[in-house]
């Protein structure tokens, strides 16, 4: 049996024939081994993709994929069960990382998965973009998916997930190369003919947290950014509300049993004469679906991107609707 078949991977990802490709933050694989010592090994396109080791639910050590190299997760002197996680911090821009298996010498055990799971599709809030930076600068190497809103609700849920997110992204504009109605569905984010099975997909829930870029370019029409995606003329109230709801289209058909949660916050996009708390409500009013929800976080992240103290505070939110509305 392949070791990929004992382990528990959470995040859409490539298998090949002893190896794995990762992409997305919040992607991790789970082992519950015993054994003296653990290592990995891994190499990365870019060099800049970066993991968290947790060991037995404590988070322990982080470091950047940026040579081929072999990678100790884990080791002591004596041999003993332990379960073992690596949890993919940053995005895909970071790189691609193919991990492999080295020199194991253990027994692997069982593990049980997660009875729930929940699906993000979001831009840098839901990464955790610069939410571990304390420098002021809004740095982005200081980006913990661990740490960010998504990845503690999914812990306090006790669910699996997969964080389809890329900073800088809108449903009508970017900052990058993609928009999310042209990735949403993909595997590996930069293969077009990478396509998720989402007949084999079990999504319990799904989270948007949207918008927020496409509400800054949109106050700013001369940015290169907005002129690549949109050209020079100015974008109406009714086109915001037809791409959101279009694209929650395309969710509710990837998805049709799951109930989707339409986020907004913390950041500017729910100040409040933002406009486009209105644009999601009329959008989520077209589609006359009750399972479709609408929250907004609060106002919290006024200066910079969200630190880690107002991501707990979003999933602290998110955590007590989703439960009082039993959505999972």
């Amino acid at each position: 049996m392949n070791w990929m078949d004992k382990v528990i991977i959470e995040g859409r990802h490539v298998s090949k024939q002893n190896s794995l490709d990762l992409f997305w933050p919040g992607s991790s694989i789970t082992f519950k081994v015993k054994t003296k010592s653990l290592q990995l090994k891994m190499c990365d396109t870019v060099g800049e993709s970066e993991y968290l080791v947790i060991v037995d639910q404590e988070a322990k050590h982080q470091f950047v994929v940026n040579q081929d190299s072999i990678y100790t997760l884990w080791e002591e002197n004596e041999v003993r069960e332990v379960e073992i996680t690596l949890h993919r911090l940053n995005d895909f821009s970071r790189g691609t990382t193919s991990i492999e298996l080295s020199q194991f010498n253990g027994d692997f055990l069982p593990i049980n998965k997660k009875k729930k799971q929940i699906t993000y599709y979001g831009n840098s809030i839901t990464v955790g973009y610069a939410n571990v930076d304390t420098t002021g600068t809004d740095n982005s190497l200081y980006t913990s998916n661990y740490k960010a809103f998504s990845s503690l609700t999914s812990r306090a849920l006790s669910a699996s997930q997969n964080v389809i997110a890329k900073s800088g992204i809108g449903i009508t504009m970017s900052w990058g190369d993609y928009i999310m109605p042209q990735i949403y569905n993909r595997i590996d984010p930069t293969d077009s003919t990478s396509v998720w099975d989402f007949q084999q997909d079990t999504t319990d829930l799904v989270v948007v947290n949207l918008m927020q870029n496409d509400y800054w370019l949109s106050g700013h029409p001369a940015h290169e950014r907005y002129i690549h995606w949109i050209g020079r003329q100015q974008l109406r109230k009714e086109d915001f509300i037809q791409s959101y709801a279009s694209f929650l289209k395309q969710l509710r058909k990837a998805h049709p049993q799951a109930p989707i949660i339409c986020v907004l916050g913390c950041m500017d996009v729910v100040k409040e004469d933002s406009p486009f708390i209105d644009y999601v409500d009329e959008a989520v009013k077209e589609l006359d679906d009750k399972s479709i929800y609408r929250l907004n976080f609060p106002y919290l992240a006024k200066e910079a991107h969200p630190n880690v103290d107002m991501h707990q505070a979003m999933s602290d939110i998110l955590v007590q609707y989703i439960r009082e509305h039993q959505l999972l």
